[in-house]
């Protein structure tokens, strides 16, 4: 965890928010309650990178996306209205936070929203910036190495 936040940290500094993005959220991902630094600030560089680039409902889709595929139903309504907010603000040029709300407002249970889960984790690469670049094999093993820690 704390290796991804500083490496991170590193990128972020150079202006590659693309890549420092993917180390963040790893960062989130992999935080265990031993590691020297605190999940929130791991978070809010994640979403840093995406205000940087101008992208932060996408930052927020992203998010959402990941809280329902884990099943933190509370956790992805939360940043899909955020996002949802933001967008009808900036009268945003994509669809992907109404295509994510139309998709988990049709599901009654959060049994029925984890059976979307591959069409939630489309929606979660198709804003997620740091696919530029990184190897589809990085980003599966953060999938499959994530623990449940809740933002």
């Amino acid at each position: 965890g704390s290796s991804h936040l500083q490496r991170g940290r590193r990128l972020f500094q150079l202006g590659n928010y693309e890549r420092a993005s993917f180390h963040f959220w790893r960062a989130v991902l992999l935080h265990s309650s031993d590691e020297s630094y605190h999940v929130d600030d791991a978070f809010a560089l994640f979403l840093q990178c995406h205000r940087m680039r101008g992208t932060l409902v996408d930052g927020l889709v992203f998010v959402a996306a990941e809280g329902f595929a884990r099943g933190q139903v509370d956790l992805g309504e939360m940043y899909l209205e955020r996002a949802l907010e933001l967008e009808l603000e900036s009268e945003g040029g994509h669809d992907a936070a109404r295509r994510l709300k139309e998709l988990v407002s049709t599901t009654a249970t959060v049994t029925d929203i984890l059976k979307l889960r591959e069409r939630l984790l489309e929606i979660r690469n198709e804003v997620d910036i740091s696919n530029n670049g990184i190897g589809r094999d990085d980003v599966d093993a953060v999938d499959s190495g994530s623990n449940s820690n809740s933002h």
